[in-house]
C-alpha cells in the first residue's frame, strides 16, 4: 500500500503540478494578454493625451480669436458710438447754421427791401432835384429878363435923358 499510496500521491502530485503548471500558462498568458491591453491602453491614453492636448490648444487658440474678435467689436462699437456722437454734433451744427443761414436771408431780404425803397427815394431826390435846379434857373433867367429889362429901360432913359440934355445944351 505504500507503494500504492506513493503512486496514487504522485500521480496526484502530478496531477496538480500540471493543473498549476496549465494554471500558470494560463495565468501567463493573461499577463501576456494584460500586458498587450496595458500596452495597448497605454497607447491609446497617449494618443488620447496628444488628441486632448491639441484640442486644448485649438480650445485657446479658439479662445483667443474670440477675445480679439470681442475686442475689435468693442474698438468698433466705440469708435461707432463716436461717429455717431459727430454725426449728431454735425447734425446740431448744421440746424444752427440753417436757422443762421435763414435769419441771415430775412434780414437779406428786409435789407433788399429797404434798399428799393431807398433806390427809388434817392430817385425821386434826384427828380425833386432836377426839378428845383430847373425852376431855380427858370427863377433866375426871369429875373435876369426883368433886371435886363430893367437896365434896358433905365439905359434908354438915360439915353433920352443924355440926348435931352444934350438938344437942350445945344439949345442954350
Amino acid at each position: 500500500e505504500s507503494n500504492l499510496d506513493l503512486t496514487d500521491k504522485y500521480d496526484q502530485e502530478v496531477k496538480t503540478r500540471m493543473s498549476k503548471t496549465v494554471e500558470l500558462e494560463r495565468t501567463q498568458s493573461n499577463l501576456q494578454e494584460e500586458l498587450l491591453l496595458r500596452k495597448e491602453t497605454q497607447s491609446n491614453l497617449s494618443e488620447a493625451s496628444e488628441i486632448n492636448r491639441v484640442l486644448e490648444d485649438k480650445y485657446e487658440l479658439e479662445q483667443n480669436t474670440m477675445q480679439r474678435t470681442v475686442r475689435e467689436l468693442q474698438n468698433t462699437q466705440s469708435a461707432l458710438q463716436n461717429s455717431q456722437k459727430k454725426v449728431t454734433d454735425t447734425s446740431q451744427s448744421l440746424e444752427k447754421v440753417k436757422d443762421e443761414l435763414q435769419n441771415t436771408q430775412v434780414e437779406l431780404d428786409v435789407t433788399s427791401d429797404s434798399l428799393s425803397e431807398l433806390e427809388e427815394e434817392r430817385k425821386s431826390l434826384r427828380k425833386l432835384g432836377r426839378n428845383m435846379w430847373q425852376l431855380s434857373r427858370t427863377r433866375a433867367r426871369k429875373r435876369l429878363q426883368k433886371v435886363r429889362g430893367r437896365l434896358s429901360r433905365s439905359k434908354k432913359i438915360d439915353e433920352e435923358d443924355i440926348m435931352e440934355n444934350e438938344s437942350d445944351s445945344t439949345f442954350q
